[in-house]
């Protein structure tokens, strides 16, 4: 079993939750050792808890903090430490990267030593490079600036849409570039987090963003906040679409994407938009990989890098085996709502009767309700048409059913060619009638 021996009593780095000293194994290898500070735990409790505190006082004083929703945000930082202290959790998070990225030949991993290691202390690889920042060193090494800038920027966008797992704090001492020019992320205690409702969020916003639909964009910043109090749905729109017309007109490398999320976050204050915790740690990930990047290369497009995912996402939203998983999960949900129909009616008659319902309404002609009722049967059904055929495309492609086009079923090829004309259809009669209210 290798043990490890300090070489310098001294850290060569250090922070305010641990020390890092670098040492040596028995079998002459080069080591980092991370100590936790002691009584970091008390230490840390004890501050977070008078943030908590002074933040509720102020968004008392503040409305700008208020809109901000400062305590949440106390929180988010809060959840974020407790996790970094423990370096047992950092060494799992150190595991689960390697894993998604094995096989990529632009990143290298630290290597960890579970035996060396437990929730105090972490050993892991030494890894010899270069601070990504260091543009003369980086020349000296003869390494392209805007490669490295390119391979840095897709390996995030890869962590953040891919695998839903990130890192939440890339900033120049945390990313270095190896002799062999892949690059080294470090210190993995504060990571971001996806769920698979997150990531479909993610994927589209991205969507919305890519093709400059405001109104999709709207629905999707909506879907992902925790709390929504739009005051202006118009007017919402009406902001996101001048942050758009503000990228068409003027030249990407004249504006960052730090200034363009400080427009989105003025957007998302004022109208009292509060956010789950990973929303932060993506915004503030995203803004460092474009600040590094510029300082590397000042003509950075991080919207050419974005399209390739985007045009990704799109692709695997097309094919025949998403669309049959997602219409039978829609079918599914639709069955399960109306299973539990009569015991929401039950409990609508049970409020009725204890006068605890209230019916807001306003008048209107019945014809009009007639016209609503008919145009809204109408699209229920079409809506079931269109799951109904997306289902029948899917069992057709999985029965491998002759004769195919392309290797895909015909009979498939119909029944989404058809779902997907329903679909064009009523979407554009609820455009249409969106736009007449």
């Amino acid at each position: 079993m290798n043990t490890s021996h300090i070489s310098n009593q001294k850290p060569f780095a250090a922070a305010s939750i641990s020390q890092v000293y670098k040492a040596k194994l028995t079998d002459g290898k080069d080591v980092v050792v991370k100590v936790r500070r002691p009584q970091v735990d008390e230490v840390l409790k004890t501050d977070l808890s008078l943030m908590k505190d002074i933040a509720r006082i102020l968004v008392g004083y503040s409305e700008p903090l208020q809109n901000l929703n400062l305590p949440l945000i106390v929180d988010s930082f809060a959840t974020t430490l407790i996790q970094e202290i423990s370096l047992l959790n950092e060494r799992h998070n150190i595991e689960r990267f390697a894993k998604n990225f094995k096989g990529n030949n632009l990143i290298t991993v630290p290597k960890v030593y579970p035996k060396l290691s437990s929730d105090r202390v972490l050993t892991m690889e030494y890894m010899n490079g270069v601070k990504v920042t260091d543009k003369e060193k980086l020349k000296a090494m003869g390494l392209d600036l805007e490669e490295i800038v390119d391979n840095g920027i897709n390996l995030y966008l890869e962590q953040v849409i891919v695998h839903g797992f990130f890192h939440g704090d890339p900033h120049p001492g945390n990313l270095m570039v190896l002799p062999n020019g892949k690059l080294a992320f470090i210190d993995f205690g504060n990571m971001g987090k996806l769920l698979a409702i997150d990531r479909q969020n993610l994927e589209e916003f991205i969507q919305a963003a890519v093709s400059s639909n405001a109104i999709h964009l709207a629905d999707t910043i909506e879907d992902v906040a925790i709390v929504s109090n739009i005051p202006d749905r118009a007017q919402f729109e009406r902001s996101l679409y001048e942050i758009f017309d503000l990228i068409e007109n003027v030249s990407l490398g004249d504006i960052s994407l730090e200034s363009l999320l400080d427009k989105l976050w003025n957007i998302i204050g004022d109208n009292r938009l509060y956010f789950p915790e990973y929303i932060y740690q993506l915004i503030r990930g995203i803004s460092l990989m474009e600040g590094i990047g510029r300082q590397l290369n000042p003509h950075l497009n991080i919207m050419k890098s974005i399209k390739p995912f985007a045009n990704r996402i799109m692709r695997e939203r097309m094919d025949p085996k998403y669309l049959f998983e997602k219409g039978k999960n829609k079918a599914f949900s639709f069955a399960r709502d109306i299973e539990k129909l009569p015991d929401d009616l039950r409990g609508l008659f049970r409020q009725i009767k204890l006068g605890n319902f209230t019916l807001n309404h306003h008048l209107i002609s019945a014809k009009t309700f007639t016209q609503i009722i008919r145009k809204g049967i109408n699209r229920i059904v079409i809506g079931i048409m269109v799951l109904s055929l997306n289902m029948l495309a899917g069992m057709v492609i999985i029965a491998h059913v002759e004769p195919k086009f392309l290797g895909i079923p015909i009979w498939a090829w119909v029944f989404l060619g058809t779902s997907f004309a329903l679909s064009i259809y009523l979407f554009t009669a609820m455009v249409r009638a969106r736009n007449n209210d």
